[in-house]
């Protein structure tokens, strides 16, 4: 858990000073990135808005997707018992 929570802080930090340099360009996360960031935030807060904010990306997204990104990047971040991706897209049409 302090690992996710310190890479959300780096993360942060990175984005939001290098996003608002002169002459910088905005950041925009990717659809796997997205969920990723759902995934840590519905470890925290445990808040069904990130499940569901996860199903319309899958949605939107499903064909699109690169989910052994998605697999590899929730192994290392320890969030792969909230990666049920294949009850997920079953769950929407």
């Amino acid at each position: 858990m302090i690992l996710l929570l310190l890479f959300f802080l780096v993360y942060w930090i990175w984005t939001f000073f290098v996003s608002t340099l002169p002459g910088q360009g905005h950041y925009i996360h990717s659809p796997e990135d997205l969920i990723l960031y759902k995934l840590m935030y519905f470890g925290l807060s445990q808040q069904s808005k990130h499940s569901r904010d996860i199903a319309a990306i899958l949605k939107s997204k499903k064909n699109e997707l690169d989910l052994g990104y998605i697999e590899q990047w929730a192994a290392r971040l320890g969030l792969s018992s909230l990666w049920l991706w294949k009850e997920m897209l079953d769950n929407v049409s």
